[in-house]
């Protein structure tokens, strides 16, 4: 089968939303119709590329990927993943199953591996267990502030902060190491990806407090970076 550049989506308008990447339109349309009747919906695409571009938008809760295909292979693609939504658990599907295959799927970024042939009620299984821990992993919480991973949404005390992407990124960073300072040197390298942009930090900074309003005191200025402060 040619590897078209293009998706195909299953199930309910609403439910949570799995991407599927298999070349083999057969098994992808078998494993959108089972993940259906598990009540969840499904974009399948036999394409690498395409998938990477799904995934990028965020509309998932999880992805299933096949290891073995043409092109890009399905650890490449889930590096690509990893990289551009690490919030997404990927679970690699793959006829091998020594202990380097494993290892070279966890090092990609996977977040699980399931050896073919396998029945549907394992895939299912597996695949619930997985979004239900990822839901956990992916939320962080420092005081009243509650940070969602998966959807980048930030919340202080119930209210939802409207935060551009660097902010959101840099208020992340700070949240992670809450209590500890965060030096200028650290967010310029790991979020601005250049040095001596102290003013550029400042601003955002400002913004970011502008944004916690009566909260803002959360953010304290410390020697030589930030510190969010971890007490309500």
């Amino acid at each position: 089968m040619a590897r078209a550049n293009r998706s195909v989506s299953f199930g309910a308008v609403g439910a949570q939303t799995v991407l599927v990447l298999d070349d083999d339109e057969l098994l992808g349309r078998s494993l959108a119709r089972n993940l259906s009747a598990a009540g969840f919906a499904c974009d399948w695409t036999p394409s690498s590329e395409k998938a990477i571009e799904l995934a990028s938008r965020g509309d998932h809760v999880a992805g299933i990927f096949d290891r073995r295909l043409p092109g890009l292979d399905g650890l490449a693609a889930c590096r690509a993943v990893h990289e551009l939504n690490a919030a997404l658990p990927v679970m690699i599907i793959s006829g091998a199953d020594r202990p380097q295959d494993i290892e070279e799927c966890i090092a990609s970024g996977a977040r699980d591996f399931l050896t073919k042939p396998f029945e549907p009620r394992q895939l299912i299984e597996r695949l619930q267990v997985l979004v239900a821990r990822t839901k956990h992993e992916n939320r962080l919480s420092v005081g009243p502030v509650t940070i969602d991973m998966r959807t980048r949404d930030v919340a202080v005390r119930g209210r939802r902060l409207a935060l551009q992407r660097i902010r959101y990124e840099l208020f992340l960073l700070l949240a992670r190491r809450a209590g500890r300072t965060v030096t200028t040197r650290e967010i310029s390298e790991l979020i601005l990806g250049r040095r001596d942009t102290s003013n550029a930090i400042s601003v955002h900074i400002s913004a970011i407090r502008a944004a916690l309003g009566r909260d803002r005191h959360l953010i304290e200025t410390a020697e030589g970076g930030y510190r969010l402060n971890d007490v309500a």
